[in-house]
C-alpha cells in the first residue's frame, strides 16, 4: 500500500462528506510530507496509515473532527485508551516507532 486515498481517509473518519474535498486533499499531501520527513518511504506497507493518522492529526489539531479516539486498530496496532488521553498523534507516533524501531532514538 503506498499513499492513502480521499476515499479511505472518508472510511477511517467516517466522514460522508462533510470535510471539503480540496482542503482533505491539502492535509493529505501534508501528512505524506511529514512522513516521509519521518523516514518512512512511500513504498512501506504501512505508509498509508502513517498518512491517515497525521491528517487525522492535523483535522483534529484545527478543529476540523471531534477530539480525541476511544480505540484505533491499524493494521497490526490496536490501542485503546480513555478519550482524554490519546490523540491520533500519540498512535501515529506508537506505529512509527513500531516501523522503524529504535533507529534514530537516544536509548
Amino acid at each position: 500500500m503506498a499513499r492513502a486515498t480521499e476515499q479511505q481517509m472518508r472510511d477511517f473518519l467516517g466522514d460522508s462528506g462533510q470535510i471539503p474535498s480540496a482542503r482533505l486533499t491539502l492535509l493529505m499531501e501534508t501528512a505524506r510530507q511529514a512522513v516521509i520527513r519521518d523516514g518512512i518511504p512511500e513504498e512501506h506497507e504501512g505508509f498509508a496509515n502513517l498518512q491517515m493518522l497525521f491528517t487525522a492529526h492535523l483535522l483534529d489539531a484545527s478543529g476540523a473532527i471531534g477530539g480525541s479516539i476511544a480505540s484505533r486498530s491499524i493494521g497490526d496496532v490496536s490501542v485503546s485508551f480513555s478519550r482524554e488521553g490519546e490523540t491520533f498523534k500519540s498512535l501515529y507516533n506508537t506505529l512509527k516507532f513500531q516501523i522503524l524501531g529504535l533507529k534514530g532514538r537516544i536509548a
